[in-house]
């Protein structure tokens, strides 16, 4: 695809290794300080609006890094991004890219599913005045059971990169896997698996891509029990592993496992809405995927 759409500057990436996050390393310009008055009555110090973004909404990772999300049914496939959207010469770079790739999928018949969004009730109004959290929105909290991945399951995501070049990504959540609609050179992310590869061996490197993704973005995924079953099976088996013997190829320490056990039994045990807002705790439990 990205030689094959004209006038564009796409590359296919992956997460672990490719995703350029933690490089991009802004340091903004230095003023001279000016006076800052606050209004009278100012109760509100708040993000930019997206109001002139209609479809899209914004989380803020634990870390502090702002993404931008939008599921609007018009487009073919969600869209994630950490391009600066407030700014319009970005937005408008950026809707060129996703109507270059939404017309290159019509023409090649490429769809995804998309369930319905499900009914949201009315706000309650004694809630309404609930505290608003500084660490953007949250999923929503209303009635319904489904979890991000289960309104999207296939989720565009594209990345303006420091070289200039826009890259992008699918992930699918049931399959647990990034994917692309072209070719993907997988060699170097393979480069310390000393065994002949397989569809198998391939499958459980790109196992941890997915889940770095997740950690990444952890508002657009929450654990299910089966997710929490492995994790915590993983963090046994190395607390295990570490008694054993003096030569375990186990990376963490025992205070180290003895804290994720505490932390996913504690979040075991909390209900929906609980879990649905305990974005930084979640974050941190899906390390020992994309890690181990």
């Amino acid at each position: 695809m990205s030689e094959d759409i004209p006038n564009l500057n796409l590359v296919a990436v992956t997460t672990r290794i490719e995703y350029e996050r933690y490089k991009r390393g802004y340091v903004r310009p230095t003023t001279d300080s000016e006076e800052y008055v606050i209004p009278p009555m100012t109760t509100v110090f708040g993000s930019p609006s997206l109001d002139n973004r209609p479809g899209w909404r914004t989380f803020v990772h634990p870390e502090g890094t702002r993404y931008f999300y939008c599921d609007s049914l018009d487009n073919p496939v969600p869209v994630l991004t950490e391009a600066w959207i407030y700014e319009d010469d970005v937005f408008e770079e950026l809707q060129r890219y996703m109507n270059a790739i939404f017309a290159y999928m019509k023409e090649h018949n490429v769809s995804f599913p998309r369930p319905a969004q499900p009914f949201q009730k009315r706000d309650n109004p004694r809630k309404s005045a609930r505290r608003k959290r500084s660490s953007g929105d949250h999923w929503e909290e209303g009635e319904h059971a489904e979890t991000p991945q289960d309104l999207a399951p296939v989720v565009l995501v594209l990345e303006f990169r420091l070289t200039g070049r826009v890259g992008y990504y699918f992930v699918d959540h049931p399959n647990q896997t990034l994917f692309w609609l072209e070719p993907f050179d997988f060699t170097y992310m393979l480069m310390e698996v000393r065994a002949q590869w397989s569809d198998w061996l391939v499958g459980l490197q790109m196992k941890s891509h997915y889940w770095y993704h997740n950690e990444l973005f952890p508002h657009l995924y929450e654990l299910v029990d089966d997710d929490v079953d492995e994790i915590d099976d993983i963090v046994g088996y190395a607390a295990g592993d570490l008694l054993a013997g003096p030569h375990s190829t186990v990376n963490w320490n025992p205070d180290v496992l003895r804290s994720l056990q505490t932390m996913l039994h504690r979040y075991e045990k909390k209900d929906l809405k609980r879990r649905r807002r305990s974005v930084g705790e979640r974050r941190t439990i899906c390390n020992p995927i994309y890690s181990s």
